[in-house]
């Protein structure tokens, strides 16, 4: 996965977020949606019942943490962004397709 000297820099540049991203990869926790109509965002399970969403091309996430920290610029991103930055990087993202209508329910929180 990671080399040693890539882990340090993580852990250098996101402190403890880059160890709670990693966990999220490495239990393949992010899947990567792409709706019917072209529309791609990512999703990353909680547990059995919850799951948050980032949008792709920007730093959005639904977690408290990225409402709570990020916007108040005291982290740079989320670790659910950053699981999904390293998911993607290293090939590790389910690939998963969805109605539009079932995408537009997860943004809405109803599915």
């Amino acid at each position: 996965m990671l080399n040693g000297e890539e882990d340090i820099m993580l852990s250098f540049l996101f402190d403890f977020t880059a160890t709670q991203a990693l966990d999220l990869v490495d239990h393949r926790c992010v899947s990567h949606i792409v709706s019917s109509s072209g529309r791609e965002l990512y999703k990353i399970q909680r547990n059995a019942t919850e799951f948050h969403i980032c949008l792709k091309n920007s730093n959005y996430c639904t977690c408290p943490s990225f409402i709570f920290h990020v916007l108040k610029k005291e982290q740079f991103m989320c670790k659910h962004k950053l699981a999904v930055i390293l998911s993607s990087a290293m090939g590790l993202c389910k690939e998963v397709q969805y109605a539009d209508e079932t995408i537009t329910l997860m943004l809405v929180g109803e599915q």
